[in-house]
C-alpha cells in the first residue's frame, strides 16, 4: 500500500484560505476601531494639555484671554474685514507653527502657549493626517495648521474693545467653548464644521453635531452645533460676555 502525501490538498488549501479571508474580514474592522478609539483618546490628552496652557498663561497675565495681540497683530477698534479676519485666523487662531528654509519654529497659538507645553505635537489629532485631503487649506499650510481651533469671537470681542477678555466677564465659562476641534472623528474626510458648500451638498446632515472642545473655564468636553444656512456648523462667533450687546459689529451672536 502506498504512503499517503501529508501535504494540503488543493482543496484543503482553499478552504484554509477562505477561512484566513473570512476571519481577516470580521477583524479588520474591530481593530481599525479600536485604533480609531485609542486615536481619540489621544486626541482629548492633547487637548487637556492645551487646557491646562491656556490656565497658566490666564495665571500669568492677569485672567486675560490670548489673542491675536499675543503673537503681533495690532487692534483695530470698530474696524473690523474680512481681511483683517483672515490674519487672525492665518496667523493666529489655527496657527501652531511656521516652516521656512531654516526650519520649523512655534508660531500662532505655539509660540502664545509653546511655553508651557513639552513639545508642539498636542496642537495636532493623530487621526488628521489620514483624513484630511492635502488640498484643503487655502490659507495655511497642512504641517503649520493646528487641529484645535481659537474662537474667533475671541479675537473679535478683543478687536472691538481694544483689550482682552477678562476671565470675569465670561457670562457662561462652564458652556461655551474655547476651542474646536475639526471634528476629525465624527465627519469623516471632510470633516469642516463651518464648510457651507460642502454641507448643502450632504443628503445625510444631522440637524446637530457633538464634537471636542476646550471650554472658557479651561474643561475638556464636547459641545453640540447646530446646522445653519449661513455658516454650517460653525460656532466661532458665540460669545456670552456680561454687560455687552452680541449685536454690535453684528460679529458676536447669542
Amino acid at each position: 500500500m502506498g504512503r499517503r502525501n501529508k501535504g494540503f490538498t488543493l482543496v484543503e488549501l482553499l478552504v484554509v484560505i477562505a477561512i484566513i479571508a473570512t476571519l481577516a474580514a470580521i477583524l479588520f474592522p474591530v481593530f481599525v476601531a479600536a485604533s480609531e478609539r485609542s486615536r481619540e483618546a489621544s486626541c482629548k490628552s492633547n487637548m487637556k494639555q492645551l487646557a491646562m496652557a491656556v490656565q497658566l498663561y490666564l495665571g500669568d497675565w492677569d485672567y486675560c484671554y490670548p489673542d491675536h495681540t499675543s503673537v503681533g497683530l495690532p487692534y483695530t477698534g470698530h474696524v473690523y474685514n474680512n481681511s483683517i479676519g483672515g490674519e487672525w485666523i492665518k496667523q493666529y487662531a489655527h496657527r501652531y507653527m511656521s516652516v521656512t528654509a531654516l526650519g520649523k519654529s512655534p508660531a500662532g497659538l505655539g509660540k502664545v502657549l509653546g511655553k508651557y507645553l513639552k513639545n508642539l505635537n498636542v496642537f495636532k489629532c493623530p487621526s488628521e493626517w489620514k483624513k484630511r485631503p492635502s488640498n484643503v487649506w487655502d490659507w495655511l499650510p497642512y504641517e503649520e495648521g493646528s487641529t484645535y481651533y481659537y474662537k474667533h469671537a475671541l479675537c473679535f470681542y478683543a478687536n472691538y474693545h481694544q483689550k482682552p477678555l477678562r476671565v470675569s466677564a465670561a457670562k457662561y465659562p462652564t458652556k461655551v467653548a474655547m476651542m474646536y476641534e475639526a471634528a476629525w472623528h465624527s465627519r469623516g474626510v471632510w470633516p469642516f464644521i463651518w464648510d457651507i458648500n460642502y454641507w448643502r451638498q450632504q443628503t445625510e446632515r444631522p440637524d446637530v453635531i457633538r464634537i471636542n472642545c476646550i471650554f472658557l473655564d479651561c474643561h475638556v468636553g464636547t459641545i453640540d452645533l447646530r446646522y445653519n444656512n449661513i455658516s454650517a456648523y460653525d460656532g466661532n462667533w458665540f460669545l456670552f460676555v456680561h454687560g455687552w450687546d452680541p449685536t454690535v459689529g453684528g460679529r458676536d451672536k447669542l
